[in-house]
């Protein structure tokens, strides 16, 4: 009897183990809706309802998808109505659509930014440029893990915080002093479009003293 008890035990404990191993992380479910949106609401009703749940790497895709459809969607409103009337309806679906999405992806900085790579927040730089969504707090957040992670930044990380840059017309000044040096250690592996979106970066910004200030 004793041992069927123990054998029983046994295989309870073992199931329960692989019902561990085979049931999705909060994360994973999450993810799956926002990877799945192929419209702007859906990502945004997905990523309002997943965000939560998101680890570094969804969220940052979650952020880039958000900023590629918005980006989408007012090209798409141009063709449609005409440039006149864009302007009105690009706010509206920013307010009404964006500006929610974001706001829930921005609530999730302070839990996910200590597991932030330079990837996780250039990349958010830009998304937050593209959708019109700077938060003051975050972006300072997102500059401070590009600096705090120098030694794994990489030339397209540089582009896509000088894209940011350049469109926010605003900067971080440790970053803003870190891009060069970056771009000058990793020379070899900065590929002509990276060293060309840094450039516009610069020339944007037209910081008094720099180079490129006419």
């Amino acid at each position: 009897a004793g041992g069927r008890a123990a054998s029983a035990a046994a295989t309870t404990a073992a199931a329960r183990d692989r019902g561990r191993r085979a049931a999705p992380s909060n994360a994973r479910l999450a993810s799956r809706p926002v990877s799945g949106a192929k419209t702007l609401p859906q990502l945004c009703a997905a990523v309002q309802a997943g965000a939560s749940c998101m680890g570094a790497d969804d969220w940052a895709a979650a952020y880039g998808a958000l900023a590629r459809l918005y980006r989408g969607c007012t090209m798409q409103l141009q063709d449609d109505i005409g440039a006149g009337a864009v302007r009105a309806q690009r706010q509206a679906v920013r307010l009404e659509l964006v500006l929610p999405a974001a706001t829930a992806l921005h609530a999730q900085v302070p839990r996910l930014a200590g597991h932030m790579l330079p990837r996780h927040a250039s990349q958010a730089l830009w998304s937050m440029s593209v959708a019109h969504c700077y938060e003051r707090a975050v972006f300072d957040t997102l500059c401070m893990r590009c600096v705090d992670g120098a030694d794994d930044m990489a030339p397209h990380e540089c582009a896509m915080a000088m894209l940011a840059f350049g469109r926010l017309r605003h900067y971080h000044p440790e970053l803003l002093r870190l891009v060069p040096q970056v771009m000058l250690r990793e020379l070899g592996r900065a590929s002509p479009a990276d060293t060309s979106c840094v450039l516009w970066g610069y020339a944007a910004l037209r910081i008094p003293g720099m180079p490129c200030k006419p």
